[in-house]
């Protein structure tokens, strides 16, 4: 895989595909070489819609809780954020909710563009 992130995988659309791929390989109408490759479309396609399509700015203020990096992957925690999405009114939590943004870095690597595969 390239410089594409796993993290949408666990929204409902990734667990609908997940769910769908391994009914297909289950009964054996793909192998489970393809359903790989099918989630790695996946992750190229939706990374590059994020990049290309959405381009709402988002402002937010909080208490930073706690933050990690691991692989250029940031994980931030935080208390009681005030959260504004460009033309829409803010949205406040109290500061007993938490909010988790995992962030990734979005540089693209020009040699998994032409990555092939064999069946």
């Amino acid at each position: 895989m390239g410089n594409e992130y796993e993290v949408y995988r666990t929204t409902t659309l990734g667990l609908a595909l997940q769910e769908t791929l391994d009914e297909f390989i289950q009964s054996n109408q793909i192998s489970d070489k393809w359903g790989k490759r099918m989630f790695q479309e996946y992750d190229k396609s939706i990374s590059k819609i994020f990049s290309s399509k959405v381009n709402n700015k988002i402002t937010f203020k909080s208490k930073l809780d706690t933050y990690r990096n691991c692989d250029n992957v940031w994980t931030l925690l935080f208390q009681g954020i005030e959260i504004t999405i460009q033309n829409s009114p803010a949205i406040k939590l109290e500061s007993n909710q938490n909010v988790k943004i995992v962030a990734c870095e979005a540089k693209s690597d020009k040699k998994s563009k032409n990555q092939n595969f064999d069946d």
